[in-house]
């Protein structure tokens, strides 16, 4: 094993079985029964896991919009999936991510606290707090709660959570025969929580997991959620398209966690970026070109219109893009609007065509496309110039970029002083920051 370097990136996959391009369902080399065969995604686990790779990550969405049949519908449920994940695998870290706005942190605590222990220390949950207003009609409510809201009520979540987890000392199972005692109730701690959404008596039915409490990771985009994960978050994610962008966020996040009372070492920013890898750059570009045909740019439009909250197809392809309003004036998908204005702001997009273009059948994703040197090059451009700390890979097309990164990018990244891989570590945690 190689020795870790302070100067080395966080590497993590991606395990959705389809892929990160919304044409990627649609092309001849896609199996799309895939989705729905947990042997696969345990293959991609599996792979991720040998080649050292720090964690595997599954997204999550609470409904299905039965009037966008062109959209992908999801296989698993996160914790069941990565349960199963966690007995095939020995290192990699387990991201789960579960809604903090439609579950409750008893629930959470345990469901988490027995993946740690299943993984043995490997668990982690991604924390959202769900903008799709749909969601809202599968849980009661007919409307979302408004943005602020919903992370007040994580806050508080996170909060009872970690009082939860960490209300079972390390050494409170005593087990001692002779006594009649199985656990020392000193050793213990009543959470006795009362609060604006949540009331929680505790303790946790279930004693201290191998990490105490999970990696918690998080992305905010909005100076609420920005806050948000400097205070709470062990890793933020992040999307960009501009690599100064990319840098302001990163030193944002660094200051904000100062604010907090936190070491920048104490965080780590991650950088979602998606890849279409092939061992010559004229075949990735070759298959690049073949996922643009499957998706229309009025279908990419469509999709993104659902994200910020504007209606794009109600515009000719040519016109220019309608005034929009500022992110933290809606209650959706900020991480988005922020995007796009972004790009019609710097002048790299003025067109919705142009924009259909350069989301490129995705969300706006940073993409990188060619043979496994230069997606190697590209990423480490963008951790030298500290815009993060490492990268979240979203194979576009995953039946085939996933091992092709694997084969292709990682051999050359490995060779380089940003890409040496992390040692193995006892918990995730501690492979992540020693």
């Amino acid at each position: 094993m190689i020795p870790l370097s302070r100067n080395s990136a966080v590497f993590g996959l991606n395990i959705d079985p389809i892929g990160h391009h919304n044409g990627a369902w649609r092309h001849p080399l896609t199996q799309v029964s895939r989705a729905y065969d947990i042997s696969y995604s345990l293959e991609l686990s599996r792979m991720a896991d040998a080649a050292g790779l720090d964690m595997v990550f599954i997204a999550d969405g609470l409904s299905v919009n039965r009037y966008a049949p062109d959209s992908v519908v999801l296989g698993f449920e996160p914790l069941t999936l990565l349960s199963a994940v966690a007995v095939n695998t020995r290192n990699v870290g387990l991201v789960c991510t579960v809604s903090s706005t439609f579950t409750e942190p008893y629930n959470l605590a345990r469901m988490m606290s027995s993946l740690d222990r299943i993984s043995h220390g490997r668990a982690a949950w991604n924390v959202v707090t769900t903008a799709n207003p749909n969601a809202a009609l599968n849980f009661g409510p007919e409307t979302l709660p408004d943005h602020d809201s919903r992370y007040e009520r994580a806050a508080e979540f996170l909060d009872v959570a970690t009082a939860l987890w960490t209300g079972w000392q390390a050494d409170a199972v005593v087990a001692d025969k002779d006594r009649g005692m199985y656990f020392d109730p000193d050793r213990v701690a009543v959470t006795g929580h009362h609060g604006q959404f949540f009331t929680v008596e505790g303790p946790l039915n279930a004693p201290r997991s191998p990490q105490g409490k999970p990696v918690i990771v998080q992305a905010g985009a909005s100076a609420t959620g920005r806050d948000f994960a400097a205070r709470y978050a062990d890793i933020v994610y992040m999307v960009s398209q501009d690599l100064e962008d990319a840098k302001a966020y990163y030193q944002d996040i660094k200051r904000r966690a100062r604010d907090h009372g936190r070491a920048e070492s104490d965080i780590l920013v991650i950088m979602s970026v998606r890849v279409l890898v092939e061992q010559h750059d004229n075949a990735a570009q070759e298959r690049a070109a073949e996922l643009a045909e499957l998706v229309s740019a009025e279908a990419t439009l469509k999709r993104v219109s659902s994200f910020i909250g504007v209606d794009l197809t109600r515009y000719a392809l040519d016109d220019v893009l309608p005034p929009l309003p500022e992110a933290d004036d809606i209650q959706g998908y900020r991480t988005q609007l922020a995007l796009v204005r972004r790009l019609v702001q710097s002048g790299q997009v003025r067109t919705l065509r142009e924009l259909a273009t350069r989301l490129n059948g995705g969300q706006g994703v940073l993409s990188f496309t060619g043979d496994g040197r230069s997606v190697c090059d590209n990423l480490q451009l963008w951790f030298e110039e500290k815009a993060a700390d490492g990268f979240m890979i979203l194979p576009q097309q995953t039946q085939r970029d996933a091992e092709n990164f694997v084969k292709f990018s990682l051999p050359v990244i490995r060779s380089k002083p940003f890409g040496r891989q992390r040692p193995e570590g006892a918990t995730f945690r501690s492979r992540l920051f020693g």
